[in-house]
């Protein structure tokens, strides 16, 4: 098993990966493929992406997918996609993703990892797992336009 860089070659790859964990609970979620690679690919563009793949033997098992930004002089990183492959979740995996990733930010000055997760799921408790804090002051927004 090995942890790398995600490359621009990648996409394709991930993005069947990704659907194939978002169809699964909790999320039950139907993306097609261009949406998928969409997303993924605007991810892979944005200013200061980071991220990492677990792959064994040339299959994908793995992502994360986050971005550099700055709050009150501090930089942060924002977890925007975590996703396991449902056959190895549970192994460590996503741990290990969040590790390196978390590695890799302090190197480069990033002092926090910050992201949004559906309250009460299996993520929520991995990420609280992990010692992030939840802030009730904070509220998630959206309006459809």
């Amino acid at each position: 098993m090995n942890i790398r860089k995600i490359l621009k070659d990648d996409i394709n790859q991930l993005s069947e990966l990704y659907i194939k964990v978002s169809k699964e609970p909790p999320w039950n979620e139907y993306w097609k493929k261009e949406w998928a690679i969409e997303r993924l690919s605007i991810l892979f563009n944005c200013p200061g992406f980071y991220g990492y793949l677990c792959e064994a033997e040339g299959v994908f098992l793995g992502a994360i997918f986050s971005r550099k930004n700055s709050y009150l002089g501090n930089l942060e990183l924002e977890v925007e996609e975590l996703f396991v492959s449902p056959d190895h979740q549970g192994r460590g995996l996503g741990s290990q993703l969040m590790s390196k990733l978390s590695s890799s930010a302090k190197k480069d000055g990033i002092s926090v990892l910050v992201l949004l997760t559906e309250k009460d799921s299996p993520a929520e408790k991995f990420y609280l797992n992990k010692e992030f804090k939840t802030k009730d002051e904070i509220v998630f927004m959206y309006q459809q336009i």
